[in-house]
């Protein structure tokens, strides 16, 4: 960002499994897209990480991070796949 002054915006975090959305965050407030970056990835992480033993075959889950309009700047996916 250009300048000093510091903008917060709001962003939900979504979380999908297999299509479905079981969870959504209320609005979190961040200064800069780079915070909003490393929250969703930080978060994504912890989320996989606590899921373990309980991650199946074909298992599609991810987390998006939308902005206070909606859009979605950011997609975590996770796909575990048997071949």
């Amino acid at each position: 960002m250009h300048g000093s002054q510091s903008h917060t915006s709001k962003f939900h975090f979504r979380i999908f499994t297999d299509g479905e959305q079981p969870h959504e965050s209320d609005a979190l407030d961040f200064d800069n897209l780079e915070e909003v970056w490393h929250e969703g990835a930080m978060s994504a992480c912890e989320i996989i990480r606590g899921m373990h033993g309980r991650i199946e075959s074909d298992l599609d889950w991810c987390l998006e991070v939308a902005d206070e309009t909606g859009k979605v700047i950011y997609r975590f996916s996770f796909k575990a796949e048997r071949l």
